[in-house]
């Protein structure tokens, strides 16, 4: 029986990192304010950022006007090519996406597999790879009357964002009475703060047996709107770069699935080298196997990482048919609506009865995400 020894401390410490792990809400009526360096930008709904498979994105107009300047890097889209957000400081860096392909690729013709999305005029970027790749910083800040995301350039004046909300108050109350201003009456949102979620969030795990079969779950939990969390270990990253772009593109969790002891941190900084090479995406999430390892465990807490553990393992059980994935249903269903993560063993192993179960659950207003990431 597989044991993992935790301090107290260490249970609380986790338990955070989870929660900021997690994509943040948006306003009572999905809204945000946006601010580069020490500007509010106008909220609209033509502009407005939004999230997608896990990732945040923001529209193109904070890269073009006046903006560009303050942040140093600019928007282009030239006929018939690829649109390109480039460095107006270091001359070759920049950022190219094809529309048509949803592939991106940078000046040295690195590959990276997040699209950019278009929405009537404006094309939309994740912000977590233009801040990567073309030199700026993010942050997201729960605020009156909205949330902020703010984007940060190296030339900012009020680097914390504390400071800056204090000092913009005025400004951002402005710009969020403006917006609301500007909606046709029947679309001003309802100011009623919202109900909380009552139904059920299921967390499921899977091991990589080979890619093919970790592929077909993939297809399987897209069709089905859903996401789980895949558990590789760093050999298995070192030939599966197509699988981990997948994941990654299709918004699925990734964990670190490493050997309890003293190499586990090693082992860490290994796995998040190889994801960064493969896909240009890193993560906090670790799951341990093997007795012990308490000093190795607590070497991770302490380097930010998060201990992923199960309340329901079914390895002795994986959805090998509809039977099996309907007794799986009810003995989630009979957990009173209570959150559950359950470890499926090998995707190989439940694939006959993935979709009969995703099919129940969404029936059942269960929603199947995964552990979310923000690095």
């Amino acid at each position: 029986m597989r044991r993992r020894l935790r301090p107290p401390a260490a249970l609380l410490l986790a338990l955070f990192l989870f929660i900021q792990l997690l994509p943040p809400a948006a306003g009572a009526g999905g809204e945000y304010l946006v601010a580069v360096n020490e500007e509010v930008l106008e909220m609209t709904q033509e502009t407005m950022p939004f999230w997608s498979g896990g990732h945040l994105y923001v529209s193109s107009v904070i890269f073009s006007g006046s903006y560009r300047s303050l942040l140093g890097v600019a928007y282009s889209r030239p006929p018939n090519k690829p649109v390109v957000l480039y460095s107006l400081r270091s001359i070759g860096t920049a950022l190219f996406f094809d529309l048509e392909t949803g592939q991106a690729y940078d000046g040295q013709n690195n590959t990276y597999h997040l699209p950019a999305i278009q929405r009537g005029s404006y094309v939309f970027f994740p912000v977590d790879l233009v801040a990567s790749v073309l030199g700026l910083t993010y942050s997201y800040t729960p605020a009156s009357p909205a949330p902020l995301i703010r984007i940060k350039s190296d030339s900012v004046k009020l680097a914390d964002d504390a400071v800056f909300l204090d000092a913009a108050a005025s400004r951002m109350w402005d710009r969020y009475n403006e917006y609301i201003r500007s909606l046709p009456e029947e679309q001003t949102p309802d100011t009623t703060p919202p109900t909380a979620y009552t139904g059920q969030r299921v967390y499921l795990l899977f091991t990589v047996a080979d890619t093919a079969s970790a592929r077909s779950a993939v297809d399987t939990l897209t069709r089905q709107e859903a996401q789980a969390t895949f558990l590789l270990t760093p050999e298995q990253m070192e030939g599966s770069g197509d699988l981990i772009r997948a994941l990654a593109a299709t918004g699925q969790g990734i964990a670190l699935r490493l050997t309890a002891g003293e190499e586990a941190l090693s082992q860490a900084e290994r796995g998040n080298e190889l994801l960064w090479q493969a896909a240009r995406v890193r993560t906090r999430l670790v799951w341990l196997e093997g007795e012990g390892g308490a000093e190795g465990a607590r070497a991770l807490l302490d380097a930010g990482y998060c201990l992923v553990e199960s309340r329901l393992d079914m390895r002795e059980k994986p959805l090998s048919s509809a039977g099996r994935a309907q007794g799986l249903y009810q003995q989630l269903a009979a957990q009173n609506g209570s959150d559950q993560t359950v470890f499926l063993g090998t995707a190989q192993a439940n694939i006959v009865g993935l979709g009969s179960l995703l099919s129940r659950l969404r029936e059942a207003k269960c929603r199947v995400i995964a552990y979310r990431e923000t690095l």
